[in-house]
């Protein structure tokens, strides 16, 4: 019995790697290139609006991931608006 499960969370273990390395080398790095001969391997991480783009003659460079935060509130009024 012990021997069985072993061996079913061994199997589980290594469907779950081959299905996550397939899944990441799927997906663009940084600083590759996305055009209409390459677009399927990337098909995964764009949306409907990119893929009619990249089809329509569109270049798509792949760059880093970035956090935006936005603006900040301001502490004071401004001058234009009155105070409620």
């Amino acid at each position: 019995m012990k021997k069985s499960i072993g061996l079913l969370a061994a199997v589980a273990c290594a469907a779950v790697a081959g299905w996550a390395s397939a899944t990441l080398a799927a997906f663009p790095e940084p600083g590759d290139t996305v055009s209409k001969e390459n677009m399927a391997q990337a098909k995964d991480s764009l949306t409907p609006t990119a893929e009619w783009m990249i089809n329509q003659g569109m270049v798509m460079k792949v760059g880093a991931y970035r956090n935006t935060t936005g603006r900040k509130p301001t502490k004071r009024p401004r001058k234009n608006m009155p105070a409620r």
